[in-house]
Order: structure tokens, then sequence, then C-alpha cells
């Protein structure tokens, strides 16, 4: 097997199938609350132990989309002022819940002229993280939903910088990337708008993309 399978394989085992795990959790919380902007405030146990547990998982992802060594303590003015600078037009990030229509801008403040570190939804999560007692509230399905969209962005722009690297390591005979730079279930509760791959799915399979912007 070759480095660029062994890369991707470690990313999908690592990352984007723990994502699927915890997704499947915010799609059961359903049978209990819909998720709607009106019910953006309701709270819970469950809710707030998700929020802890994506945002656990966002500084995670961070580190390694960043290039940070894992055991290390990074803040989100780290991540935010890597990312700004890597991923460009990052704040018109725009993910929505496919069967809601509800449209999501989770980087929103995070441009070359602003000096806001924290999105929203940051920091409610770590008021909830080292004060629960008092800021249950902040735990809530709309700081949810927003941390849990900002998770999925930052998993496919993962995705889609290490099939890159791996295509740019490939030999190509055709001129065709040889890896699909997004996931071959690219999940069941959002979707990224206007994200540019060099594949697209159509149906059960995947076809080239033509207009790839440089």
């Amino acid at each position: 097997m070759n480095a660029g399978v062994d890369e991707i394989g470690h990313f999908k085992e690592t990352f984007w199938n723990y994502y699927k795990s915890i997704e499947k959790r915010v799609l059961e919380l359903q049978d209990y609350v819909a998720f709607r902007r009106g019910n953006f405030r309701a709270c819970s146990n469950e809710i707030i132990s998700l929020v802890l547990l994506v945002g656990a998982e966002f500084d995670h992802l961070s580190k390694y989309v960043c290039g940070f060594k894992l055991e290390e303590d990074h803040n989100i003015a780290e991540y935010r002022n890597w990312l700004v600078e890597n991923w460009r037009s990052i704040d018109h990030i725009t993910v929505e819940l496919v069967e809601k229509r509800i449209k999501l801008h989770p980087f929103k403040d995070w441009n070359t002229s602003s000096n806001i570190a924290s999105p929203r939804w940051w920091r409610s999560y770590n008021f909830v993280k080292h004060d629960r007692s008092d800021n249950y509230s902040r735990g809530n399905l709309g700081t949810l939903l927003y941390a849990l969209s900002a998770l999925y962005a930052l998993e496919l722009f993962a995705f889609k910088c290490v099939t890159d690297r791996c295509n740019t390591e490939a030999t190509l005979e055709d001129g065709a990337p040889r890896y699909i730079d997004i996931p071959p279930d690219s999940g069941r509760l959002f979707k990224l708008i206007g994200w540019n791959t060099y594949y697209m799915p159509m149906l059960e399979t995947y076809t080239v993309r033509s207009d790839i912007e440089n």
C-alpha cells in the first residue's frame, strides 16, 4: 500500500469516522427536539455532553490541520491565525442543514481585518467547559449545531488538504488526481455550500469537476 493511501486511511480512521459517530448522536436528538431556529435555546444534559465533545474534537483536529503537535497546548487564536492565512474566505463558509435549509456561518468573524479570535459558539463551549453549573444555558442546541457545523467544515478542509498533498506527490500519467478529495460518505446532517473539489458526488459514483478555482 502506498503512502497516499496510508495517510488518507489514517485520517478517515482517526478523524472522519469519529466525526460520523458524533453526528449520529446529534441526529438522534431530533427524536426529542426539532432542529429549527426557534429551538436553538433548548438545553439538556445530552446536548451539553455533545457540545463538550464537539468542542474538544474541534480543538484536536485544529492541531492536526495547523501542523501542531497533538500533545501540545494551543489556543483558538493560534488556530484562527493559521486558518485565516491558509483557508481562503473562511469567513464566508456556509454550512447548511440539508433537510431544514438552515444556513450557518460558523466562522463569519474570522477574516484578515478582524481581531476576533473566538467564534461565539467557541466562547459558549468554553464557558460550559469551565463552569457548567453557571453556564448551563449556553450549552444549547444552537451552540451544538454551530460547533458541529464548524467541525464538519474543518473535516472537509482537512480531508482536501490531505488528498491534495497526496495527489501532488503521486505520479500521474493522465493528469487526473489519483485520490478523491471528498469523503465517500460526506455526512448526513450538513452540506458545505460552494465547496470546490476535484471530484463531486453523482449518484453512487464520482465525476471530475472542470470548474476548479486555483
